[in-house]
């Protein structure tokens, strides 16, 4: 650690702890691998002191359709705590230091920075729910797992995989292990501050998600957090490539061929299905074919969603979004809040279409797939095409059934 970072701290502290005041020690526990004695104490204190204001909050909350009065000492505690916790975080966020504030305190800051006032107590607004408090759970957690100077700066000397609109897909090689995995850091181009924020909530949805899946056909996840202030996925690296560059380097592929990568796909979604998670977004760019042994797995989680208990279940959801293109199911674009398995057993059938033929279903699609591939059988054609159906119902009802009949027309 600099002297200018120790210097920071000393200051940050002596603004939060006045002179000649022992301060709490009784939540140093949370914050032990923070490597700064000093940091460590000052969380331990903005931590009891959360403790205390929130409850003295809590008496007046929750609010209705009426106000509540916020007491003016309670006020300037919750502020001087807001303060000194941002300072921290932003001018740690470049260092070993770097450490992020809980989400769900972080949206209580925001929210309380709206109204809380100097002077005179503060008017806490209608419609106001009871604070969470947190007695054994950080509020300031340390930014990430994956050493600083392993992951050096992030593209200076680790090579990049690749970029798109959410950030970058690094390979790691882990120097002890002698292995390399994939790191995928959330870093989007021209968001806004509150699509940045929605974006790392996804980004580590999709991180939980992959978290509880463990099969050989979805690409497995070792590590989330934060590197430099950036949130990161460590992945399982798959060397070769999207199931979309093996069409084109391949063309039309045969029934055969293309019949055991869609096993393989169906395998995984499968057990995705099975722990109650709906794709929602599968194509071709979100499959990678390992070199050695042609093995597909699922690599992109990122707008799934939790089915309903039932299984096949229409939610009433607001403000929900899919993302568009050939491969998503019509009824989906139709419903954002539909969650059914039968979405993702439509995406399957135009993965499949596309690899007997060369292009994604559209107008005509039988007749097209006949006319492309004439080694197609019409049984086979059938079987694409059931998946395809713009009716729901008369779709494939799971993975398990369209597999049994790929299996029978191999």
């Amino acid at each position: 650690m600099t002297i200018d970072l120790e210097n920071f701290i000393e200051g940050q502290y002596r603004r939060y702890i006045p002179e000649g005041t022992e301060p709490s020690r009784e939540y140093i526990g949370l914050y032990k691998d923070v490597t700064s004695e000093k940091l460590r104490e000052l969380f331990s204190a903005m931590h009891a002191d959360s403790v205390y204001l929130f409850n003295r909050m809590n008496e007046r909350l929750p609010t209705a359709d009426e106000t509540a009065y916020y007491w003016a000492d309670e006020s300037r505690g919750v502020i001087k705590l807001i303060d000194v916790a941002t300072a921290l975080q932003e001018e740690l966020k470049d260092t070993d230091l770097g450490f992020h504030i809980d989400d769900y305190y972080a949206e209580l800051f925001h929210g309380c920075s709206e109204w809380l006032a100097q002077y005179r107590g503060s008017t806490i607004p209608a419609h106001t729910a009871k604070v969470k408090i947190y007695y054994r759970k950080p509020l300031f957690i340390s930014d990430g797992t994956m050493p600083m100077a392993e992951l050096h700066a992030l593209g200076d000397e680790v090579e990049c995989l690749g970029r798109g609109g959410f950030g970058e897909v690094y390979r790691y090689h882990h120097p002890i292990l002698d292995m390399d995995f994939a790191v995928k850091v959330f870093d989007p181009i021209f968001a806004s501050d509150e699509d940045r924020i929605e974006g790392e909530k996804r980004f580590f949805r999709e991180a939980k998600m992959l978290f509880n899946l463990n099969h050989p056909n979805i690409v497995r996840i070792y590590d989330a957090g934060r590197v430099k202030g950036r949130p990161f996925i460590k992945i399982e690296l798959v060397d070769g490539e999207t199931l979309d560059k093996v069409q084109q380097r391949y063309s039309i592929l045969p029934f055969a061929n293309a019949g055991r990568a869609i096993l393989q796909i169906l395998a995984g979604l499968q057990h995705a299905h099975d722990h109650g998670i709906i794709h929602r977004d599968l194509k071709p760019s979100n499959i990678m074919v390992a070199t050695e042994g042609w093995k597909c797995k699922i690599i992109d989680f990122g707008i799934s969603a939790f089915m309903d208990t039932e299984g096949y279940t229409r939610l009433t959801k607001t403000g929900e979004q899919v993302a568009g293109g050939a491969y998503i199911d019509p009824e989906l674009m139709k419903q954002p809040s539909l969650r059914d398995v039968r979405s993702d057993i439509f995406s399957v059938g135009a993965i499949l279409y596309f690899l007997l033929c060369g292009q994604s279903p559209g107008a005509d699609a039988a007749d097209y797939l006949k006319k492309s591939n004439s080694n197609l059988s019409d049984e086979q054609i059938s079987a694409v095409m059931k998946a395809l159906s713009s009716d729901i119902n008369a779709r494939y009802s799971s993975c398990t059934e369209m597999s049994e009949e790929i299996k029978r027309l191999l």
